[in-house]
């Protein structure tokens, strides 16, 4: 049998967002809140994940924002990032990691 490589799943959620406005649940953007939360969590990662190997983002604009913040807190610029529209996010994630190349460990 051959063994299974060990993987590390983080699972970070948008920041605080905006809920004033009249639009679409996709489409709401950060507020100010969020805007200083979000480069905390990329702070975070840094000191505490020594690399990202790719990260699955929502196509909401709150979660695109959330990671463009926390990701230019990250001291490896050379993680993939993708974009993919969730029906269910668990499955979606679950599927798409188990599908990742073998180097990919977080």
């Amino acid at each position: 049998m051959t063994p299974r490589s060990e993987r590390t799943l983080i699972v970070l959620r948008h920041a605080k967002s905006d809920w004033s406005g009249g639009e679409a649940d996709i489409d709401r953007t950060l507020n100010p809140r969020g805007q200083s939360q979000a480069p905390d969590a990329g702070s975070w990662l840094a000191e505490n994940v020594p690399a990202i190997d790719l990260a699955i983002v929502s196509p909401a604009t709150r979660a695109r924002a959330t990671w463009a913040l926390a990701s230019a807190e990250l001291n490896d610029r050379r993680r993939a990032s993708m974009t993919v529209r969730m029906p269910h996010p668990s499955t979606i994630c679950f599927r798409l990691c188990g599908n990742c190349p073998t180097s990919f460990r977080t």
